[in-house]
């Protein structure tokens, strides 16, 4: 058997096309041939079936290499024995294992055989729909080929070229074009190569064809480089070499803290004072050292810390900075000893690893939407205060001022549960967004649980000491540093810009009468990035665009540059100390990427964000599903509503599962306004409203609920029936949690009337609509005191309860009676409903 799974998928048996009819069988096939070594059950059972319990996902399996066996032409191809399944080597053949035997060779012949190989990307064409751990794998081997190929096209570029074998080297580079047309270096190599035999027509297409690629995709001109190459091209002169970067390494100015002594001895108090349960925060300007003085003082604090931040933007992740530091104490699997498992449970609704790392979990507990947030607040409690069970914690939280609203909220909740907790919380903020933490800073000021330090601007004797850390004759410092504290105010960050634009020009020993000074810190940055070659000032504004997600590979793919120049790019911005590389790319400083963003022209913008919300899908960056209230921000700033709807959906939907409906009311009210521009159908804009009235009528907003769910009956059809009834239904609950108990009666009544007189050909969802409509009329009929129609009502649902009501239904029929206390004769029947076996 012969699988040839580059390009679009194929199946060979004994030369001839053999098709496997379900798909995922195929799928199976393709893995099986794909990997080497035999693949374990429980692997394969979590690939296809990652969402359902091990026992059901295996018995799945077990069913589906039963059937593989039957449709295969020979059925010991396969082998399942000792817990793994294998394809007989011998007999199946598969050209990845071919093309990455011949790539990883040096020899031109076999890369020649490699690129020969490859037909198209890893099974072009095929998807498993519903399986995104078969998607992500599918994906990986797919750009791990791609790199591969492009690789073995790039030596094969250079050796046909050396062996002056150029029209080879040409259809090479077309090859490698026809991939990655971004790829600006190889566009000037195959100028180049056109140069060589006397096309220098062709040579000046290609570079017309270069800039139009990335005047589209990227919205830049060529580097320099890629120009010298083509003028090089057509005047039939060789190209001058490479010219080395211009720019050097700035002297490290991770120096000590200095000037700090006031605020440093005010901390030590306040965590002397709060450790055992409270809240410290360093408040003050943008610039003024906040996050320094936190993370200096953390990392002596004696205890255990865990560090959450809060990125800029209003289009982020629920409970971000929290989930960030509960992932760090992962790696402390002893303190998680004293947590009882089903709060561990809860919170694996944030993070989905926490079932990896500790087996045998419960399952979440599923409750109201009223109690469910509660529950999830409860449970994080439970997990930090259980952390510091054998130590203390100290959560570390960085620009609290951008905290999502659900993040906040808990905080708050926090307060009544510290003290004696061992947790205290250092957080930072700036002074000019103190308002947003109003509440929350009285939460904690009642009990005093609270201590605030504000940090003031540097003095010019600070500046002098900072001065003299500098590893650079300066002679007398105090003159130049009460020039800076007079130009900067003292501000920290200014301070330090003002030290890099001088050393930038070398004339910090001998600083020049009118300082290089700009008005203010925007400008100061600004002038930096004015001296950024072309290519690290593009990688470091697709940094400002993805920002905090500054993963190499998103990077390279929003930057649309190979591998080596997004190196090369960030090897130059972190010489140049905009970027500070701590295991992973960040900003130095927020500022600098504001000013950065504020600086690219809007439809390079709009580009760059299409390009990020593009990666983070494909790459499904945020445990396996895509951020995405991320991704709806960037498709939303790149100008596309369509996508901005659909995605700002999904992001509701993701946050309505950890109950964080302030957040999904923000994403949902922004779909339905760029719903107002688009031409989209109305069953989205139906749809985009009774979520919103989901997540208003959670939060207790019952009129604004009432308004979302009549605004989408008004767009629903009048022949979908069970959508209709479902909207009516949850207008009367809108009018009930508000006591208009007419309003919300004669709601119930028109739902029951849309689905009409029930029937028993009904299918089995329209029935169990009726009995949840019936069930919750009923409830408002003992408000009311409606006991004749109570009683009505009661006998009219039993039947359709015994048929298809499940354990749910009878529970609510049950919890009514007994809170009711209406079980008597005269007002429900008797019933034994509980005793039936649920369908």
């Amino acid at each position: 058997m012969q699988l040839r799974l580059l390009g679009t998928p194929q199946i060979l048996w004994c030369g001839e096309p053999f098709t496997l009819s379900r798909r995922q069988a195929r799928a199976l096939l393709f893995y099986l041939a794909h990997t080497s070594n035999p693949v374990s059950r429980g692997r394969l059972a979590f690939l296809f079936w990652p969402d359902l319990p091990d026992a059901t996902a295996r018995t799945n399996l077990k069913r589906l290499l039963s059937t593989m066996r039957k449709a295969l032409p020979d059925a010991s191809l396969l082998s399942s024995g000792r817990g793994a399944v294998a394809l007989d080597r011998e007999r199946v053949w598969c050209d990845t294992a071919a093309f990455q035997q011949f790539v990883e060779a040096s020899e031109p012949v076999l890369l020649t055989q490699a690129v020969d190989l490859y037909n198209g990307p890893f099974l072009d064409g095929f998807s498993l729909p519903d399986c995104p751990e078969f998607g992500d794998w599918q994906f990986q081997v797919q750009r791990q080929a791609e790199r591969h190929h492009l690789a073995a096209l790039s030596s094969l570029i250079d050796a046909r070229a050396a062996g002056d074998d150029v029209e080879s080297a040409i259809d090479y580079a077309r090859r490698y074009l026809a991939v990655d047309d971004l790829a600006e270096d190889v566009h000037r190599r195959l100028m180049g190569l056109y140069a060589a035999i006397g096309n220098r027509t062709a040579a000046a297409r290609q570079f017309e064809r270069c800039t139009l690629i990335l005047e589209r995709e990227l919205g830049v001109k060529p580097l320099p480089e890629t120009r010298v190459a083509y003028e090089a091209a057509i005047s039939a002169q060789p190209a001058p070499a490479p010219i080395a970067p211009t720019w050097s390494v700035l002297p490290s100015l991770d120096l000590p803290l200095i000037g700090r002594e006031e605020a440093w001895q005010a901390l030590s108090d306040a965590h002397r004072r709060l450790q055992s349960g409270g809240l410290i925060l360093i408040s003050g300007e943008p610039g003024i050292g906040k996050s320094r003085l936190m993370q200096e003082f953390a990392t002596t604090s004696g205890s255990t810390v865990l560090t959450g931040n809060n990125p800029a933007g209003a289009q982020t992740i629920p409970y971000t900075a929290i989930s960030e530091a509960l992932r760090q104490a992962l790696s402390l699997p002893e303190r998680w000893q004293a947590i009882r498992p089903i709060w561990m449970a809860e919170v694996g609704r944030l993070l989905p690893e926490m079932a990896e790392k500790f087996a045998d979990l419960p399952k979440p507990v599923d409750v109201e939407p009223a109690q469910a947030q509660a529950r999830l607040f409860e449970a994080l409690t439970r997990c930090f205060i259980g952390l510091a069970t054998h130590g203390r914690l100290l959560l570390s939280l960085d620009d609290l001022q951008w905290a999502d609203p659900a993040t906040v909220s808990w905080l708050t909740a926090l307060s009544r549960r510290l003290a004696g907790s061992n947790v205290c919380i250092l957080a930072t903020y700036r002074v000019t967004d103190a308002e947003v933490l109003a509440d929350l800073k009285r939460a904690y000021s009642r009990p005093g649980h609270l201590a605030e330090i504000a940090l003031s601007r540097l003095t010019a004797r600070a500046i002098a000491n900072i001065l003299e850390q500098l590893p650079l004759p300066l002679g007398d410092p105090e003159p130049l540093a009460t020039r800076i504290h007079h130009a900067t105010g003292g501000n920290t960050f200014f301070v330090l810009e003002t030290v890099r634009a001088l050393l930038e020009v070398n004339r910090l020993a001998d600083p020049p009468a009118e300082l290089p000074l700009v008005p203010t810190v925007q400008a100061a940055i600004q002038r930096r990035l004015n001296n950024l070659s072309p290519l690290g000032r593009q990688v470091l504004e697709t940094a400002s665009v993805l920002e905090p997600d500054l993963d190499f590979d998103q990077l390279q793919r929003t930057a649309g540059r190979s591998d080596l120049a997004v190196a090369e790019g960030l090897e130059e911005l972190v010489g140049r100390q905009l970027l500070a590389d701590g295991g992973t790319h960040r900003f130095s400083h927020d500022l600098v990427r504001q000013v950065t963003y504020d600086g690219i022209s809007s439809w390079r913008r709009r580009i760059l964000h299409r390009r990020a919300a593009e990666t983070l899908v494909a790459m499904r960056h945020h445990e396996g599903e895509p951020a995405w209230a991320v991704v709806a921000g960037h498709y939303d700033l790149a100008g596309d509503a369509v996508q901005a709807i659909r995605c700002y959906k999904q992001a509701a939907l993701t946050t309505q599962r950890v109950y964080a409906y302030e957040e999904a009311i923000a994403y949902l009210q922004r779909g339905i306004e760029l719903w107002s521009h688009t031409p989209e159908q109305n069953e989205q804009y139906a749809s985009l409203q009774e979520l919103l009235g989901d997540s208003l009528f959670a939060c207790g907003q019952y009129e604004a609920a009432e308004r979302a769910f009549s605004a989408a009956l008004a767009q629903v059809p009048v022949d979908n029936v069970l959508l209709r009834a479902t909207l009516q239904r949850k207008v009367a609950e809108s009018y009930r949690s508000r006591h208009l108990v007419t309003e919300a009666d004669e709601a119930y009544c028109e739902a029951l009337e849309t689905l009409g007189a029930l029937l028993n050909t009904w299918p089995r969802e329209w029935q169990q609509m009726w009995l949840e409509i019936q069930l919750s009329h009923m409830d408002l009929l003992y408000l009311m005191g409606d006991l004749d129609r109570l009683s009505q009502l009661a006998s009219a649902i039993e039947p359709t309860l015994q048929a298809v009501g499940t354990s749910i239904h009878r529970t609510d029929y049950l919890q009514f009676r007994k809170s009711r206390q209406v079980a008597s004769a005269a007002a429900i029947p008797n019933m034994n409903l509980l005793e039936c076996p649920c369908p």
